[in-house]
């Protein structure tokens, strides 16, 4: 689960430095980059399917507050070819600059902190 004060996708490791390097070329770049021209990254339904089943039953456990332990926030990585299953905790780098106070969290393209200012005025 990616929520305010417990990790984001880079925290976690979801995110592929190369892959996000290579997407941020023109297409044609794009194509060269990848060891199978003409080939689209696969897309694999019943991996999709379990990825997407975990997701939302982990959404839906944590906001309706039916996990057993309120710091009950890791997930379970399915290894269907081992039927093997592991729990996975979330992880957060102290020094993250998108995910913590200190970083880029809440903050507008702008960088300043996305929330309404009080009126100092009264009408």
């Amino acid at each position: 689960m990616i929520a305010p004060g417990i990790g984001c996708m880079w925290c976690n490791g979801l995110i592929d430095p190369t892959e996000l390097a290579i997407e941020m070329h023109p297409e044609p770049e794009r194509e060269q980059a990848r060891y199978v021209l003409g080939v689209p990254a696969p897309s694999v339904m019943p991996f999709n399917t379990l990825a997407v089943g975990e997701a939302v039953t982990h959404f839906l456990l944590a906001s309706a507050g039916l996990h057993e332990t309120n710091d009950d926030l890791g997930s379970v990585i399915h290894r269907p070819r081992t039927r093997e299953r592991h729990l996975q905790d979330p992880r957060q780098n102290a020094h993250c600059r998108w995910c913590t106070s200190t970083g880029n969290l809440g903050r507008g393209a702008n960088g300043e902190l996305a929330a309404r200012q009080a009126s100092t005025t009264r009408v």
